[in-house]
């Protein structure tokens, strides 16, 4: 099953190949908001997310816009390991620089209602945040 934009329901699960790699990849929510003050994007769970996973956040069209791991994730201001559907969570993202305005650079900004995936197969996480 390939994930394609618009056609995301909670809880779906597809296979994604992007280049010579592939993974399988798990919709556990959406973007709500992005802090940039902290680095931090909103999540609307629908799935459940722990610390150290793999995940993926993409854009509507399913392209994609963060991939890293779970390494600070926040509730009500206060650190959790683990988050079920249902809960509001920040997590700690690494949104690349824009060398000319010296702000982050927009494409890679998490917008609201983006899709966020938690990658399944371990040995395809992604290791860090790339663009």
């Amino acid at each position: 099953m390939s994930l394609q934009a618009g056609k995301v329901e909670p809880g779906s699960v597809g296979t994604v190949e992007e280049g010579s790699s592939t993974s399988v990849e798990e919709i556990i929510g959406h973007v709500l908001r992005f802090f940039p003050k902290w680095g931090a994007v909103g999540i609307d769970l629908t799935g459940t997310l722990k610390r150290g996973d793999g995940i993926v956040i993409r854009r509507k069209d399913g392209s994609e816009c963060l991939s890293g791991r779970v390494e600070s994730m926040h509730q009500n201001w206060k650190p959790i390991p683990e988050a079920e559907a249902g809960c509001a969570v920040g997590i700690k993202v690494e949104v690349p620089i824009d060398p000319k305005t010296e702000r982050f650079d927009t494409a890679f900004v998490p917008r609201p209602g983006f899709h966020v995936f938690r990658v399944l197969d371990p040995q395809l996480s992604p290791a860090s945040s790339s663009g």
